[in-house]
């Protein structure tokens, strides 16, 4: 038996759909990676996303310092700062891989990567199933 697909594009069509609020709360069920890729599902629905400036300023933390009167639109605002928020989780996750793979080489200490580990997931939130692809550890 054959399903036909689900058709979102609606929802994000400013004229049609859902308000700028009810899709920033959309986007916070999905991943950050995936935000950007809804922008490549189909062009009525890209065109309906990049319209949504209050969307995109909604869906930004607190902690990010926003310009006023952007020079590039919010949507390319919000996802280069979520790119360069990933990277340097991934690169602070390097770090402590690196140390960790360091400190096995010289002995197994349990109690000082324990240690590290703790005070990464406290301070970045590190993920302790991340893979690496410069160190190709886990």
């Amino acid at each position: 038996r054959k399903t036909s697909k689900m058709d979102i594009r609606f929802l994000f069509d400013p004229k049609k759909g859902a308000s700028d609020d009810i899709c920033a709360h959309i986007f916070c069920y999905l991943p950050y990676e995936e935000h950007g890729k809804l922008l490549c599902v189909a062009a009525e629905l890209s065109e309906g996303l990049q319209s949504r400036e209050e969307m995109w300023r909604v869906l930004c933390p607190q902690r990010w310092r926003l310009p006023r009167r952007p020079r590039k639109p919010w949507h390319l605002l919000y996802l280069s700062k979520r790119r360069e928020e990933i990277q340097e989780v991934r690169e602070l996750s390097d770090r402590v891989l690196e140390s960790v793979h360091q400190i096995l080489q010289k002995g197994d200490c349990l109690d000082k990567i324990k240690k590290i580990l703790a005070t990464s997931e406290k301070k970045f939130q590190f993920n302790l199933n991340y893979t690496s692809g410069v160190l190709c550890e886990r």
